[in-house]
């Protein structure tokens, strides 16, 4: 048998104490923690000499951005999850990319810049199909200018609304969708940005974290300290974690995951003396989960959230039975039980019930109390003998 792992480091969704072998148990990380696999959490087997692999958590940690011709605030060995730094170029040399990047659990985003020497123009912007520039117009636009997308009506810019000159090229591409969400979004961002520009002063915040497999929709500027931004993940992937962040003190909350859906689960397993809540289906994508809850009288152990996890169904919960004071029992043992106005015969388990001696009868000198307590669907009855 294992014993409940110490979870100093990690949580446990579960209230078993002992485990026995081929017992699953998942743990998941606690914030700006992960596993050695670089994952939020894992899943570990009750095997003869123990877990298997054994459960731990370590600290996000970033590696110092190798650059060149750039001084780097603060320079450590090492950045904590969350950290930030800001990127100043040496005399002579033109910054191309961020003024800061902050540490997430997949490196730095946004990605550090580059220092050159020398530095390319723009052109004209591109033209945009339901939509257009807006902004002074020039024959030539210098490294850093930046001009705003204006979408026709019913449409809507798709990611940032405003474009610069990177070096020579036009960054990011600008598109207008039609969208309605998208439009009622980007209208409430503009006017919120507006209202944190005018009336708070408060510190920055890098541009936001651009996940791994997820759909960007930030625009790609400096945030204020209040301001929020919202993440969707790509098809075939699914978001853990909050699905809004915002920006404190001169860094971004603890953004989410998008995680492979992976490999889908069959039907959820039955459960003894308990149902589903939902009606099941056939298959269920990693991360789904169902409700189980149990009949009447029998007290569950353990959550009844179960969820599939690549293939997998995790831990379900069990449905202890009642007891049954049954009146056979009672007779053979000469007890009745005291409060006769409840007729009611099945205890749950960890409940009590209290009996007492039918008429012309006393307690054994030897009886057990009167007052029982039901485990695993036992009880101990007392015993009376006639006076």
């Amino acid at each position: 048998m294992c014993s409940k792992p110490l979870a100093d480091a990690f949580i446990l969704n579960t209230t078993k104490s002992v485990f026995l072998s081929g017992d699953e148990l998942h743990y998941e990380c606690k914030e700006g923690l992960e596993t050695i696999k670089n994952t939020i959490g894992d899943t570990i087997v009750c095997r003869e000499k123990g877990w298997e692999p054994t459960p731990g958590c370590l600290p996000i940690e970033c590696e110092p951005p190798v650059l060149d011709n750039v001084r780097i605030d603060p320079r450590l060995d090492k950045f904590q999850h969350k950290m930030v730094v800001h990127f100043k170029c040496l005399r002579g040399f033109t910054r191309v990319g961020p003024e800061s990047s902050q540490c997430y659990h997949f490196g730095w985003s946004p990605q550090p810049p580059i220092c050159k020497e020398n530095v390319q123009t723009c052109q004209a912007p591109p033209s945009i199909l339901h939509g257009m520039v807006i902004g002074e117009l020039k024959q030539v636009y210098q490294h850093g200018d930046t001009l705003e997308v204006q979408c026709d009506i019913s449409f809507a810019p798709y990611g940032s609304k405003f474009i610069e000159c990177v070096d020579g090229e036009w960054a990011p591409l600008p598109s207008c969708t039609e969208e309605l969400i998208l439009i009622l979004f980007i209208v409430y961002n503009y006017l919120g940005q507006r209202f944190a520009k005018y009336v708070f002063v408060k510190e920055t915040c890098p541009p936001p974290p651009q996940l791994p497999n997820a759909i960007n929709i930030a625009e790609m500027r400096i945030y204020r300290s209040g301001e929020e931004i919202s993440f969707r993940c790509e098809e075939h992937f699914r978001l853990h974690g909050p699905q809004k962040i915002k920006c404190e003190d001169g860094k971004w909350q603890t953004p989410p995951r998008c995680l492979d859906l992976g490999e889908t689960c069959g039907r959820p397993p039955p459960l003894d003396n308990g149902d589903i809540l939902e009606i099941a289906k056939v298959q269920y994508l990693s991360g789904e989960s169902v409700t189980y809850q149990c009949q009447s009288y029998h007290r569950m152990e353990g959550s009844p959230k179960v969820t599939c996890e690549n293939g997998h169904w995790m831990e379900k919960p069990r449905c202890i039975v009642p007891c049954t004071a049954s009146e056979e029992d009672m007779i053979y043992h000469n007890i009745q039980l005291r409060w006769r106005q409840s007729a009611k015969l099945y205890i749950a388990n960890g409940d009590a019930a209290e009996f007492q001696c039918k008429g012309g009868y006393q307690p054994h000198p030897n009886s057990r109390p009167f007052r029982v307590t039901c485990t695993e669907g036992k009880f101990q009855y007392p015993h009376c003998t006639k006076v």
